[in-house]
């Protein structure tokens, strides 16, 4: 069986409909993305001075939020490890 992201693909491969396929990030994803540019910026390691997360977890329910705010750290931690010492 396929998942809504691979029929959108296979539907729009077809020609029978004009269906965006959108790359499919749950909220933790981007907020993960989110605190990874943050810190390629040079942002500080506090994920609530990031509009852009703020923005993002707006409407969502709590556990979303704090999944979200855990996927920022995590993502800012891992772009700190990841990054080149000088």
């Amino acid at each position: 069986m396929m998942n809504s992201s691979q029929y959108e693909a296979a539907f729009t491969a077809n020609g029978s409909a004009e269906l965006k396929t959108e790359n499919k990030m749950n909220t933790t994803q981007q907020a993960f993305q989110l605190g990874a540019n943050a810190f390629r910026l040079g942002n500080s390691r506090v994920p609530v001075s990031d509009q852009t997360l703020l923005d993002l977890i707006n409407d969502k329910p709590f556990d979303v939020r704090m999944d979200a705010l855990h996927g920022w750290l995590n993502g800012w931690d891992s772009a700190s490890l990841n990054s080149e010492v000088l």
